[in-house]
Formats: structure tokens, sequence, C-alpha cells
């Protein structure tokens, strides 16, 4: 395989221009909640510089079911100001991104023999889309759908139809495109480039960071008025590194994906009511292959494996043969996708609750006397809402000079968030 050297040349000069600069904003993280930061910093005008030890959208923004849904499940626990927020962002993301997000209709079966009857399902979607402003299509019992062919039909009462929004292509490639419309000599994005340590200087207010290139093994000494870690499960281990300590942690939930042939009547997301936690099951296309899952399974601590075991693979083989016609093996897996969704609890959090009874709000930390903001929690949904609630402690004043953006910072946390 050739070596993309235009795309390594343009990394050197980027490389160069962000080597012993002096930056407003330094953004660590380049999944969706770093991303959507950092357009949002460059937007309003800052001098930002967005790093990620590995690459860009590489983690838990890689793990999606490419859905774009506006809080459902919120709606068990009566949490109503979080589904009309989420549906809003939900609706903002369709309106901006049309090229990249699509309305899409999903399919919800219940099961024939339990208590989640069609007119209830209805008036609990329809009150749903009331939260969400009515802007999306109309709820309707589907009668004849084109997944027929695939489903143990004969378990199933017809599905309720409702509509959500769905990404056309992938979530990294949703990031990646973020990443490049804001890409310039003034808000530069660098990937493979490890934080290893700062300092503040209370004098100046200022950070002196110390970064490495993991791609071409160099150094770099930066400046910056503000540090934002927005690194998902890793929150804790970089405030580690320069002593941050806020009042939240992190809870970790596994999500595991398997990947099958997409059959050809399969064009809808289909959801299926397992009876167990109020969870249910997807079966979403996605291209050549349609996904089925995910797991929700509570783990420790990182260093556990995160990727897919023989009891995430058997779970999730058995129910797509329990509610679709064919049964799975494991030979008929294609591919997985699997991630860690990092939820955000009080520091003094230590109850055993399902991770599907924890909420995906975002919570925000600032550490006012070092110019440090911390991000926990939060979903790809809500990325927008992420940078318009850091913005309410971030206010510019007009440029002096190239880079001499002033920051005027408010005190204390923000949480929960709508996400």
């Amino acid at each position: 395989m050739a070596l993309d050297t235009e795309g390594i040349g343009k990394r050197d000069s980027r490389w160069s221009q962000a080597e012993n600069s002096d930056f407003d904003i330094v953004i660590i993280g380049g999944g969706i909640s770093g991303t959507s930061l950092f357009a949002r910093m460059s937007s309003e005008g800052y001098k930002t510089l967005l790093i990620d030890k590995g690459d860009f959208s590489s983690a838990t923004s890689q793990a999606s079911g490419m859905m774009i849904w506006g809080g459902l499940l919120y709606m068990k626990n009566l949490d109503f100001s979080t589904v009309i927020s989420l549906s809003r962002d939900r609706d903002n993301l369709i309106s901006q991104c049309p090229s990249r997000i699509r309305p899409q209709y999903f399919y919800y079966f219940s099961l024939r023999h339990g208590w989640q009857v069609a007119p209830l399902i209805k008036a609990g979607l329809d009150f749903y889309r009331l939260l969400g402003g009515m802007r999306r299509g109309r709820n309707f019992i589907e009668t004849d759908p084109s997944e027929k062919n695939i489903l143990k039909t004969g378990q199933f009462r017809n599905p309720l139809a409702y509509e959500e929004g769905m990404l056309n292509y992938s979530d990294c490639r949703f990031v990646i495109d973020l990443i490049r419309r804001y890409d310039s000599e003034r808000t530069i994005p660098l990937n493979y480039v490890k934080f290893n340590n700062a300092e503040f200087s209370k004098k100046d207010k200022i950070w002196r960071i110390e970064l490495s290139d993991m791609f071409a093994q160099r150094s770099a000494d930066i400046t910056s008025r503000l540090i934002i870690t927005a690194t998902g499960p890793y929150c804790e281990h970089v405030n580690r590194i320069v002593d941050i300590r806020t009042p939240y942690k992190h809870v970790f939930s596994k999500g595991v994906y398997v990947a099958f042939r997409h059959p050809d009547s399969h064009t809808h997301p289909l959801k299926f009511e397992m009876g167990h936690k109020s969870d249910v099951q997807t079966f979403v296309p996605w291209g050549p292959v349609s996904l089925w899952g995910p797991t929700e399974t509570r783990i420790d601590s990182l260093d556990e494996e995160t990727f897919p075991t023989e009891d995430d693979v058997s779970f999730l083989l058995e129910q797509a043969s329990r509610n679709l016609d064919q049964s799975f093996e494991k030979k008929d897996i294609i591919s997985y996708r699997a991630g860690v969704r990092a939820l955000a609890v009080p520091k003094s959090y230590h109850a055993d609750e399902h991770p599907l009874e924890l909420s995906r709000h975002y919570r925000i930390h600032l550490e006012r006397k070092k110019n440090w903001i911390a991000v926990y929690g939060g979903k790809f949904t809500s990325g927008s809402t992420l940078a318009s609630m850091v913005m309410r402690k971030v206010s510019e004043r007009p440029p002096a000079k190239a880079g001499g953006f002033g920051l005027r910072l408010k005190a204390g946390s923000i949480g929960p968030s709508a996400d």
C-alpha cells in the first residue's frame, strides 16, 4: 500500500503550526463531544487545538448504532424535560446536516402475548411526538411491514411506526467530516498526540502543555488559556495528570453489536420488546450488513475486557434467533461493534443499578482557578447542546491580536443537562 504523502505533509504542516504556539483553547478528546466543542469554539473565533491519543472517533463514538433518537428511553421515568430537549437536539441535527442525517421511521414490535397492546404503545408514542413539538412524521400501525419475511411474525403484533433520525453513513464519518470542516491554520486538529503533562501559571493564567507525537516520535511545548477534557471514559485519567478533582465520576457500561448479512427486505430499524428491564433489541440496516444489539453490561473499570466476550456473543445470537426467522450461529457474524458508555454519576455514587436506570446526561465541571473544564457523560445526539453549555462558561472579548482572545469563566458545575 502506498503512503499518503499528501496527508502526511499536511499533518507535518499542522504540527509545525501548533508547535510552540499560544492557543486560546486546547480540547483533549476527538470523539463526538470533543469534536462538537472544536466546531463551536472554532466558529466563535477562538484559536483552538483538538488532540486525541488515537484516531479521531476511534473509541466510544465509533460504536453507536447510527440512530439519532429523541430520548424515548426517558419516557418510562417520566423525565419529560429531557425528552423535550433531546428531541430538539435530534431535530436540529436533522435540519442542520441534511446530507449526513435523514428522518427515518423505526418499527417497534411488541410481543403478541405481552402487556404492551397497540393502543397503549401508540398513545405513548403520540405523547412522545407531542413532547418533540410534533416536528416528526405521524405515528401509525404498519399492517404490512416489508420486513415481515425475516421475522418470527407469529409472536409479534403489527409494529408501531414512529420517526427518529438516522446517520446516512457512519458515526466516524460524521465526526471526521465535522473536524475537516473546521481544520485551518488557527483551528488545528491533530490525532495520535499524547497529552503528557501540563502546568498552570497562576500569575499568567496560562497552561504550559507537553505533547508528544505518537506517529512521528517528536514532542512539542504549547500554551493555552483553557483546557477542556472530553475524553469520555478516560476523563478521570487525564484529570489526575494535572491533579484536577471534580464532584463527578463515570460508571461504565459495555455495548456490543454483531453484524449479519443485510437481508434484501430490511429497510427500517426494527426494535423488539424483550420484556426485561424495559430493554429492547434493535436490528438496524447499515450498508451491506444489519446490526443486531446492543448489549448493556455493567463493567467496573476500563481494565476489564471491553471486546465482545463469549457471553456477549451467546446472548446476542440467542436474542436474534428468538426474534428473527433464522437460527443464527457464530459463523453468521460478519463483524462486531463494541464500545464503552461512560455514564456520569456523583462521586459519592456506590449503587449497583442496571445501566439503563442511569442517565446519559452530561455533567460539566469548571475548575475556575485553573481554567480547566472536564466533561462527563453525554450522547451522540446532544453534542451541540454540550457545546452550548460550555459556551455558557466561556465568553469572549474582541481580539487585540491573533490568538489574543480573553476568556471570562464562570465558576461551578453544570448538571444535569438534557441529552
